[in-house]
């Protein structure tokens, strides 16, 4: 029988989300429930990036002051900012040291990266993980089979 290695409490890895900028960051180790948020996160996230572009091309030639386009690009806006908010904090909670949110924070203050940079963060840690405990012991976790829900009126 194999044993699976033991995984400490925190990871340490280095993050280079852009060439010229790289920091060792330190995240706390994520259990299986929070790997499920980070995978529902990041796909999420990748819909998201998918409808932003899909919307420029319905914008491309509309008359900016039509109140359709202020209101799709206000609802938009709000996604957007939505999406963001969820990501600084998936990404600052798995943040062990201030000091290393206040950088995340200071490198998109300061536009040298963005949060599909920021993201990152959790892809090093997973794949830190997986290099720990091996690629087959982070597979999705499952709790039996679903159940489809049923109207009981």
């Amino acid at each position: 029988m194999t044993k699976t290695p033991a995984v400490p409490n925190t990871l340490t890895f280095t993050f280079e989300p852009k060439p010229g900028i790289r920091r060792e960051l330190t995240v706390h180790t994520p259990d299986e429930s929070t790997l499920a948020v980070w995978a529902a996160s990041a796909e999420r996230f990748q819909t998201l990036g998918a409808e932003w572009a899909a919307g420029n091309e319905a914008l491309a030639g509309k008359d900016d002051d039509d109140p359709d386009v202020q209101a799709f690009r206000q609802q938009r806006n709000e996604q957007a900012t939505r999406a963001l908010s969820r990501a600084m904090k998936i990404v600052t909670a798995a943040l062990v040291n201030q000091v290393d949110r206040d950088w995340i924070e200071d490198q998109m203050l300061d536009r040298k990266f963005g949060l599909g940079e920021t993201l990152g963060v959790i892809t090093c840690a997973v794949e830190e993980l997986r290099r720990i405990r091996g690629s087959a012991a982070l597979a999705a976790p499952t709790n039996g089979p679903v159940k489809k829900a049923r109207r009981t009126t």
